[in-house]
């Protein structure tokens, strides 16, 4: 597996677990992007923007995402229901992202 790949697929994993712990509310995606820098991972080809786009595209709908205005573009997304189910095995694997069940 080539190293973009496997980076995209650790860090949608990582969006859906920290969101889980951030429970059902809204987290910003430059809160998202700081824990991220935290943890070292690197979010080069795509931005945290991206990923929440991604992990809420049709036939996904692991999040939910608005777009917000504080001080420029930002969005925010949640966890749903769907998004539970698939960290915890209920519903199959996403071949796009790394779950560690």
């Amino acid at each position: 597996m080539d190293v973009a790949k496997y980076q995209f697929k650790e860090v949608n994993g990582f969006i859906l677990r920290l969101l889980l712990h951030q429970g059902f509310d809204y987290t910003n995606d430059r809160i998202v992007d700081a824990y991220l820098k935290e943890r070292q991972i690197s979010c080069v080809l795509r931005s945290v923007q991206d990923h929440f786009l991604y992990l809420a595209g049709k036939g996904k709908e692991y999040i939910e995402v608005k777009h917000i205005q504080i001080d420029e573009n930002q969005m925010a997304a949640k966890l749903t229901p769907r998004g539970v189910d698939l960290l915890y095995g209920v519903i199959d694997d996403d071949p796009g992202i790394s779950i560690d069940h």
